[in-house]
């Protein structure tokens, strides 16, 4: 709690949690008669950080007086959003991804990307901005796993499913029916 006086009145700032403070303004004359009013004050944090917030009161007749209070915004993580799709690459080629749009940032931070695989004999991944390129190195299936970072070292994951097949030769006669169609994502 502080206080600050104005001419005989007195000015009380206190703070709760979740970014909401609560001014009370307390008059009093001389008689010792007073009347309080409470006045809410949200801040609302744009980036990690702290800050000094003056909140001023000023009389009908324009005297005034200033309270600081400091404020401590924390740093939020990263978020998934959505799912990046599973996907299938040929063996010796690679597909490159945009992960961009499957990471949020609450604050407005931007973000860095590492990625990697579980089998590194399987296929290898790299990160170049906000892409993503998985290669083929042999047959098989790996989990891509893509970190989205932010400034303040805060972190978010998402993971995906990567076959890597081995370049099909593709003939056509009226005895074959086409393949089912896949729900993976070929790059």
């Amino acid at each position: 709690m502080a206080g600050v006086v104005v001419s005989g009145d007195s000015l009380a700032v206190s703070a709760r949690s979740q970014g909401t403070a609560t001014v009370t303004v307390t008059a009093s004359d001389r008689g010792g008669l007073s009347a309080s009013q409470n006045f809410p004050v949200t801040v609302a944090g744009v980036a990690g950080g702290d800050a000094t917030v003056t909140i001023t009161a000023a009389d009908g007749g324009g005297l005034s007086a200033e309270q600081q209070v400091e404020v401590t915004v924390e740093n939020r993580a990263p978020v998934a959003v959505g799912s990046v799709p599973d996907a299938e690459v040929l063996l010796d080629a690679g597909g490159t991804v945009d992960v961009s749009e499957y990471f949020s940032d609450p604050d407005g931070d931007p973000l860095s990307y590492e990625a990697g695989t579980s089998d590194s004999e399987v296929a290898t991944a790299s990160v170049s901005l906000a892409e993503v390129t998985v290669a083929g190195v042999a047959v098989g299936t790996v989990t891509v796993t893509v970190t989205a970072k932010d400034a303040g070292e805060l972190t978010a994951e998402q993971r995906f499913g990567v076959v890597v097949d081995s370049a099909k030769p593709t003939t056509v006669s009226r005895a074959t029916r086409p393949p089912p169609r896949s729900t993976r994502r070929e790059w």
